[in-house]
């Protein structure tokens, strides 16, 4: 998902864990961690 790894690198979270959960479906906690882990390159 390239928006949402495009965001994450812009400092944009918030808007990257709505690219997630839109492309995903998946809770917003879960969405949450993913982007965190995103973000620390994991």
């Amino acid at each position: 998902m390239p928006e949402v790894m495009q965001a994450v690198h812009a400092g944009r979270n918030i808007q990257a864990i709505k690219f997630y959960r839109q492309r995903t479906g998946v809770r917003l906690e879960e969405t949450k961690q993913a982007i965190d882990d995103a973000g620390r390159g994991r």
